[in-house]
């Protein structure tokens, strides 16, 4: 009878070698997957968005991000993008406005600094800006684009479970 230890010296390496085997078809199988696969969005240049001015401007041409590569279109969450600002608001260049609706019992963060209870009208740098809406303990994050000298106007609907959705 031989010792347990010689055992493990005979199964080891094989374990050893199976599991780099199993590695290796995996990573090729994963590259020749991704060559089948197109490549990116597709190579047109998507059409400017076109929002109606409600002032006297006749429209706004928006540089809206593209949509991901995956084809999964999320605008209709994005809020309406309307051109101009409320001039009461002190809007500098490079800003835009935030126009939030909804429930009263609904809290508000942008990029993480705590900016009250719905309605809110909150001025911010153009870019993309992370919003956390909180009903109760449960909060919901959305991330929005705001463009300079635009107002993106958002509808807030709360849902059973603490949901949000934001239109």
């Amino acid at each position: 009878m031989g010792s347990g230890f010689g055992m493990e010296l005979q199964t080891t390496p094989r374990l050893l070698g199976l599991g780099f085997a199993v590695l290796l078809s995996a990573t090729v199988g994963f590259l020749i997957w991704r060559q089948m696969m197109p490549d990116g969005p597709p190579s047109g240049s998507p059409a400017d968005a076109v929002v109606q001015a409600a002032g006297p401007e006749a429209q706004l041409a928006v540089d809206a991000p593209a949509a991901p590569a995956g084809g999964l279109d999320l605008s209709a969450f994005a809020g309406s993008l309307r051109a101009g600002v409320d001039p009461s608001l002190a809007v500098a260049e490079g800003q835009g406005v935030l126009d939030v609706t909804g429930p009263t019992d609904v809290g508000l963060a942008v990029d993480g600094i705590d900016k009250g209870t719905l309605p809110l009208t909150v001025v911010l740098e153009q870019g993309t800006h992370a919003v956390q809406y909180r009903v109760g303990g449960k909060s919901t994050y959305r991330f929005y684009y705001v463009k300079s000298d635009a107002t993106r106007a958002l509808r807030v609907v709360t849902q059973p479970g603490g949901f949000v959705d934001a239109r």
